[in-house]
């Protein structure tokens, strides 16, 4: 079982793919099954108005509606599984191969420029914006 991890990481990351592209099919297929039975639901409705036939026949397009919207509903969390591992194999593959630098989040999101320890945008130093008591000046410098 010494298996390179890279190797195992492209195993999986190509069963992951498979996985996701059988999905992909089936879920295409339920969206085009889902809109025939629609289409049908429709046309008995309108044959039912004209008294063509029972409105209890309605109910045989309203079941396999329901049913194909479950399964389909089942396909879409199966495919959404797929492609998140294969990100997650992905970037794996990446921190094996020394690949990751720079493709994290920069943290950017959570910086305030009003913060107690905020950086200067212009020096990139860390400048406190709290006086002391008793100083004059209120921004104090902290060098890295």
């Amino acid at each position: 079982m010494d298996s390179d991890p890279g190797d195992v990481y492209r195993a999986r990351l190509a069963e992951r793919r498979l996985a996701y592209e059988r999905q992909t099919q089936i879920d295409r297929q339920f969206s085009y099954t889902r809109l025939g039975v629609f289409g049908i639901g429709v046309l008995v409705l309108l044959l039912s108005f004209r008294q063509f036939v029972g409105v209890w026949l309605l109910l045989v397009p309203v079941a396999a509606f329901i049913v194909l919207v479950r399964k389909h509903e089942q396909v879409i969390r199966r495919r959404d599984a797929a492609a998140r591992s294969i990100v997650f194999y992905d970037r794996g593959l990446a921190r094996i191969e020394d690949r990751w630098q720079g493709t994290g989040q920069s943290g950017e999101r959570f910086r305030d420029d009003n913060h107690l320890y905020a950086l200067n945008a212009q020096t990139g130093v860390l400048i406190w914006s709290r006086p002391f008591p008793g100083v004059v000046n209120s921004n104090v410098a902290i060098a890295p």
